[in-house]
């Protein structure tokens, strides 16, 4: 699923904007204050969070509408019904709107007014990074936001499908000798000892395989680095 075209109306200062995305890739360039940062955080309000704040609007007295379509491939088709573009299936029309910061946004098709639901559209891979953000902290399996989201979804799928114990990932009793190791070690701090703290195995099979596995290119260089 990917966005084909999008028209915004009473947006910050994108009112009046019209954006036709090309298919592979795009780059957003401008000078400061052109709107740039404004165009993600759009397309971040409209598939991953809920509404638009007061800020969002142009004009306070004025309701926000985005027309937006998306192109479906043939196993995306099916998620609309058969809401889908008169001439095209592999297009849907979609209008967000909200009326006011007070209302919830909703979503409609273009060409029937079929209401959509939000759920769906939470269903395009749109992931966003700023420049507060790291993603080599979330590009590994244990980090359960942005990326990290899917990759720990593939663990998790996998034991799903499989009846594993954790001893099928670890030599559980040469696991046990280095908790005595560092349980010695601990002891002897005063702090560890009166509150009874102790190093102990992970028993989530989860936890154990997030930790195990991490991203690497083909010279072992890890996302990290």
């Amino acid at each position: 699923m990917r966005i084909v075209r999008l028209e915004i109306e009473n947006y910050r200062n994108l009112d009046g904007v019209k954006i036709k995305f090309h298919p592979t890739i795009n780059f957003i360039i401008g000078e400061s204050n052109l709107g740039k940062s404004n165009l993600l955080d759009l397309l971040n309000i409209l598939f991953t969070r809920k509404d638009f704040s007061e800020s969002d609007f142009f004009n306070p007295s004025k309701p926000i509408n985005i027309s937006f379509s998306l192109g479906l491939s043939a196993l995306e088709q099916g998620l609309f019904d058969d809401l889908f573009d008169p001439n095209d299936r592999e297009i849907i029309n979609i209008i967000a709107t909200q009326e006011c910061p007070d209302e919830r946004v909703s979503f409609i098709h273009k060409d029937s007014q079929t209401i959509i639901s939000n759920s769906k559209l939470r269903c395009v891979n749109y992931i966003k990074y700023d420049s507060l953000r790291t993603p080599s902290s979330e590009l590994n399996f244990s980090n359960n936001r942005g990326v990290g989201k899917f990759l720990n979804h593939i663990i998790v799928k996998y034991l799903q499908n499989e009846n594993l114990q954790d001893s099928d990932f670890i030599i559980t009793t040469k696991f046990d000798g280095i908790l005595k190791e560092i349980n010695q070690t601990l002891h002897k701090i005063k702090s560890f000892k009166d509150f009874s703290l102790q190093a102990i195995r992970e028993l989530n099979k989860e936890n154990i395989l997030s930790k195990l596995i991490i991203l690497a290119d083909n010279e072992n260089r890890t996302t990290e680095n």
